[in-house]
């Protein structure tokens, strides 16, 4: 199909061969059309952006924007020049516009890749990469057009009327042939062909040799090539819209039209490739296992809720893309029962506000409890990693090395699931303890080869002895893991905490994992990816952070730490870091010495036993408790500081619930559950039913939350006198 503006400015439509000329929705156009996918993109006679679907239906203006030019399309977003000659690139729905690099143009830009060429305002030709950043002036040359370029080289018309050829950075600049032109050339195949300044057409080698004129031929602007279908199309002298051979034989004035612009017509050298397709999985968060407490009583848990944002930078590659463009649709998708966010509000762009990657971050309405394990010390074979299964991965991309990809979701919250890690060092006791996320798993199409990537995103599970300092950063957050005094239990330690992190400079971390399509790629995914990844049905998706050096990253999170069982004799000062990569905290025993101690009373004088206690030195809070004498201690404190010690309000924040939850329940009528509550932590017993032990905590006095290890984490409701009601719709009554 062929679009272009007629002489009245008319939008027309045509066959190649002349036929079915048409109006488009009774639109006008200032300039050459632009058809790319399922949607025409043009200039209106107000200078109005417009975009419609191909037959001039909905017609809407994009993204509100007026342009003083024709725009450039491709995968990667629309490119223009605005009535404010500013640089101006937009998303093909209209979304995430940017002043490309505080850039102005005098006429449209031209993008190839990972890079866009314009006529600057100054008419010096540029080179900038589609963030707007790394901006280059080519060959200190300046021109009068628009320029045109090709895998090898860039063309223009200098502001001496000169036809100039370079490669991409500018270097080897050589006027071809000593040829002059009038409007910007166009390059296919081993040709480039141009308007002459006499109007003349003109055909030369890609080396300026072999030069002749197109069978005398004369053209009003630029000519547009079809080397698909081998044909020419250009605006006469007279504005007769013109068809020839590609060396100007059996020239046809199609359907009688004329034009006041070079056409546009549609061919797959300008035209993008859509696909779509589920992928297995994306990793959303890793989070760590607090330490625990022997006989299964540990205390221990993180949670992380309102006041915190944990999440990484998602991000496709491959090795064979640098020469792509690539950008990411930042949609607003919520995934997983409301519980995580792709793209929405988090975006991790660059200075110019465009962005390659997604964010996935937990909502703020989510809560992500992480229970201690039932031993003392701490065991990475509990930290969890979280993921998606089956999003839907769509991709557009196109010959000119452009792309763009984006997730969907549209499952329920079943296909957000968490695996621990010493699930995938042994499978058999993965599907042992959780059959039904290793179903789903396997459903999804998750391999041994994805198991095995998985358990290699976590170091500590995975081996790693001593603590990564470009992964982990160490935290303001400290706690004391010391055993009980005689006849005393572990006291707990719960209340919301912000912690700070101090960055020395750019932190930057990522983990890559491999994903096999081979089974979903088969269709328009595999098509589309097979234009990028070299036809192969394997490639890489990435979490990144970058985080430059500040000292004002802080987050909330509430951690409850229990301490060991009576008799234990390791290491006692627990550190806490925060994981760069997914934000999460991780913990870290140290058998470092005491530097600050003292002994807690209170205002009567009394000696407060197995009291949560907190010490504050300037902006550092550091927290432990006491023991059976009221004796606290600190570890990694400076050198002669002084600082504040104070009880924790509340005696570590417990809570009554309405009803006593300790003892055995009943489901359907069934005794079965047995639950213990040891200050505000849950454990409930599910042996009766040969299930593993789920975990939890008190919320409120009204409320619990239980993590079920083979399915998934539950509220409850507490109705006095005796119901538990759970957010699945089923109860439990006390027996």
């Amino acid at each position: 199909m062929i679009y272009f503006q007629g002489t009245d400015n008319t939008l027309w439509q045509l066959n190649p061969d002349g036929s079915g000329g048409a109006k488009v929705a009774g639109f006008q156009c200032k300039s050459p059309p632009v058809a790319y996918g399922s949607h025409l993109y043009f200039q209106g006679t107000d200078n109005t952006l417009w975009i419609s679907n191909l037959d001039g239906s909905q017609g809407v203006k994009l993204g509100g924007n007026t342009t003083s030019s024709a725009p450039f399309v491709t995968a990667t977003g629309v490119y223009f020049r605005g009535t404010d000659n500013k640089l101006w690139a937009i998303g093909l729905d209209g979304t995430n516009q940017v002043n490309l690099g505080n850039n102005t143009t005098n006429s449209t830009p031209f993008v190839l890749g990972q890079y866009v060429f314009f006529q600057g305002t100054d008419n010096r030709l540029w080179r900038i990469l589609i963030d707007g950043t790394q901006g280059i002036n080519l060959g200190d040359l300046q021109t009068s057009s628009s320029p045109f370029a090709t895998a090898q080289y860039v063309f223009c018309r200098g502001t001496d009327n000169k036809l100039w050829r370079m490669n991409l950075d500018g270097t080897n600049a050589v006027n071809l042939g000593g040829y002059q032109c009038n409007s910007t050339p166009c390059a296919a195949g081993e040709f480039v062909y141009f308007q002459g300044t006499d109007n003349t057409f003109w055909r030369v080698n890609l080396d300026g040799t072999g030069g002749f004129t197109m069978a005398g031929w004369k053209c009003k602007s630029s000519p547009v090539v079809d080397t698909s279908q081998n044909y020419i199309y250009f605006q006469g002298t007279d504005n007769s819209l013109w068809r020839t051979g590609l060396e100007g034989e059996n020239g046809v004035h199609l359907g009688g039209f004329n034009t006041a612009s070079p056409p546009f017509v549609v061919q797959p050298s300008n035209q993008p490739v859509n696909g779509s397709g589920r992928i297995p999985y994306i990793v959303l968060l890793v989070v760590y296992a607090p330490p625990g407490t022997n006989e299964g009583k540990s205390n221990s848990q993180v949670q992380y809720s309102t006041g915190s944002i944990v999440g990484s930078t998602l991000s496709y590659a491959t090795s064979s893309m640098n020469k792509w463009g690539v950008t990411a649709s930042a949609k607003d998708t919520t995934s997983g029962g409301d519980s995580w966010t792709i793209g929405a509000g988090y975006s991790n762009t660059s200075n110019s506000g465009y962005t390659s990657t997604l964010d996935i971050r937990n909502t703020t309405t989510t809560t992500l409890t992480v229970p201690g394990p039932g031993a003392d010390g701490i065991n990475h074979d509990y930290d969890l990693i979280y993921l998606l299964l089956n999003p839907t991965m769509n991709v557009i991309v196109d010959p000119r090395f452009n792309m763009n990809w984006s997730l969907d979701f549209t499952g329920d919250e079943d296909s957000v699931v968490y695996i621990q890690m010493n699930w995938l060092k042994d499978l058999s006791l993965f599907q042992k303890e959780s059959p039904n996320v290793y179903a789903r798993c396997i459903s999804a199409g998750m391999t041994a080869t994805d198991f095995a990537q998985l358990l290699a995103l976590d170091p500590m599970a995975n081996g790693q002895t001593g603590v990564d300092g470009g992964r982990y950063v160490l935290t303001n957050l400290q706690f004391t893991y010391e055993p009980p005094g005689a006849g005393a239990t572990s006291p707990i330690l719960s209340e919301p905490v912000t912690y700070a992190v101090t960055y020395t400079g750019i932190n930057q971390t990522s983990s890559s994992w491999g994903l096999d399509v081979s089974a979903s790629a088969s269709g328009t995914l595999g098509k589309a990816l097979s234009l990028t990844v070299g036809g192969t049905d394997s490639f890489s998706m990435t979490n990144t952070t970058t985080v430059t050096a500040t000292n004002g990253e802080t987050q909330t999170v509430t951690p409850t730490i229990g301490g060991p069982a009576a008799g234990y004799a390791g290491p006692t000062r627990l550190q806490v870091y925060q994981d760069v990569l997914y934000g999460t905290l991780m913990f870290y025993l140290v058998d470092d010495p005491v530097t600050y101690t003292g002994v807690l009373h209170d205002a009567t004088g009394k000696v407060l036993a197995n009291t949560a206690v907190k010490l504050t030195i300037g902006s550092q809070v550091l927290y432990s408790w006491t023991d059976s004498s009221g004796t606290y201690r600190f570890y990694g404190t400076p050198k002669g500081a002084v600082g504040q010690i104070s009880a924790v309000a509340g005696n570590a924040g417990t809570i009554e619930p309405v009803l006593n939850l300790n003892g055995k329940w009943a489901s359907g009528g069934t005794a079965g559950p047995v639950i213990s509550v040891n200050g505000s932590s849950i454990v409930v017993d599910m042996s009766a039913y040969h299930r593993p032990t789920a975990r939890g905590s008190i919320v409120n006095s009204t409320t619990i939350t239980v993590n079920f290890p083979d399915d998934k984490t539950y509220t409850g409701v507490l109705q006095p006198p005796n119901t538990i009601k759970w957010s699945n719709n089923s109860s439990w009554t006390k027996v």
